[in-house]
Parts: structure tokens; sequence; C-alpha cells
């Protein structure tokens, strides 16, 4: 299995705070986005995955994991979370990607990858994919003042 370099250009959609991406390494790429209180209860960001080799040349890509992480403040679980999920669109059509399912209480693990298939299409121009990330936040958790930074370490296969 081959992994790609990746690197995330995130894109302000709605974010209660920063948005941010950390060079890659080792053909993933970790982005950072802080989660705050705002209007709502919902956030939302986009994200733009892009691969420095031009995905016709491989004969299939996947997801091959997708790891979050609360990292700032230190010692922060995330049980702040009631949702996250991300999803991609191709010509119209919404396709759901991963989706916590991790215990509240753990700081970190991975996502649960719902889409196991080729994600090849979705990177219309051979280069880039647009992630599209949904996130709930429990009206009953108090967040800190400046909100939980958290990473998602995204790793695409080949």
């Amino acid at each position: 299995m081959r992994y790609w370099r990746v690197a995330v250009v995130p894109l302000l959609l709605s974010c209660g705070g920063g948005c941010g991406a950390v060079a890659p390494s080792s053909g993933a790429v970790d982005f950072q986005y802080t989660v705050t209180k705002h209007a709502g209860e919902t956030f939302s960001f986009e994200a733009r995955v892009t691969v420095d080799h031009d995905v016709s040349g491989v004969s299939k890509a996947t997801l091959a994991s997708v790891t979050l992480e609360a990292v700032s403040p230190a010692g922060t679980s995330l049980r702040f979370l009631r949702a996250l999920e991300a999803d991609t669109t191709l010509n119209g059509a919404h396709t759901e990607l991963v989706s916590l399912d991790l215990p509240q209480s753990a700081s970190s693990g991975p996502l649960l990858v719902r889409y196991r298939a080729d994600i090849k299409p979705f990177f219309t121009d051979g280069h880039t994919m647009v992630i599209d990330w949904h996130g709930v936040i429990d009206p009953d958790v108090q967040l800190p003042p400046g909100g939980v930074t958290i990473k998602l370490h995204i790793v695409v296969a080949t």
C-alpha cells in the first residue's frame, strides 16, 4: 500500500476560532481547528485535501484513517462534542466520509471511516478533494474562553 503526501488548505465557513494546517509528514497531514461556542451549538468548516500526485495515475485511493485529538488546552477530553462528521459532494450528491464514534471521556482516537470505497472521483481536478466538516457542541459542557483546539490526522492510501 502506498501513501500520498497530502496538504490541507482550510477554508473558513463558520469557524468559531481559527482554522489551520500543519505541514504534512510521512504521507499524512495534521489539520487543526479551534472549536468555540457562538450563536449556536453547531460549527462547520471546509478543508481542501491536496495530494502531490495526480490521482488518475493510481488504480484506487482510500481514506486509510482519520484520527481526532483534543490538543489544547492540555488534558481536555472530547466530551464537549455531541457529533462530528465529514462529507464531500460530487455532482450534487453528498457522501459521508467519517463520523465521531469515540467514548466522550477520550482525548483522542480514530474516527469511524464510513466510506471505504475509492475516493479518487472526489479529487475532481486530479489533486484536490473538498471535505466539509460539521459538528455539534454539547450545550451542557462549558468550553474554555479560547475554545478547544482539535487536531485531525488524515491519511490517504493508494
